[in-house]
C-alpha cells in the first residue's frame, strides 16, 4: 500500500482519504494486529479439551472468509467487464 501511493492514480482508483501520511498509518497499524492474530491461532486456550478441533475451526473460518472475499471480488470484476 505504501509503495502504491507513489504511483499516479488511475480514473477508477480510490485513494485512502488523508493522502500518503494516512495510507502509511493505515498500512503500518495492521502489523501488530496480524501478529496478535497469529498468536491467537497458535496458542489455544490451556483448558481447551480438543485443541486440533479448535485450530481447525479458526483456520476453517479464516479460509471461508477469504474465499467469500475472493468470490465477491471476482463477481465484481465480471460485472464490471460485462457492463464496461
Amino acid at each position: 500500500m505504501i509503495k502504491l501511493q507513489r504511483q499516479p492514480a488511475g480514473p477508477d482508483v480510490i485513494r485512502v482519504p488523508g493522502g500518503k501520511p494516512m495510507a502509511k498509518l493505515v498500512a503500518t497499524s495492521r502489523i501488530p494486529h496480524h501478529h496478535t492474530d497469529h498468536r491467537a491461532v497458535s496458542d489455544s486456550q490451556p483448558d481447551e479439551p480438543n485443541k486440533p478441533l479448535a485450530f481447525l475451526k479458526i483456520v476453517g473460518g479464516t479460509t471461508a472468509l477469504v474465499l467469500i472475499g475472493v468470490w465477491i471480488y471476482v463477481a465484481a470484476k465480471r460485472k464490471t467487464a460485462a457492463t464496461g
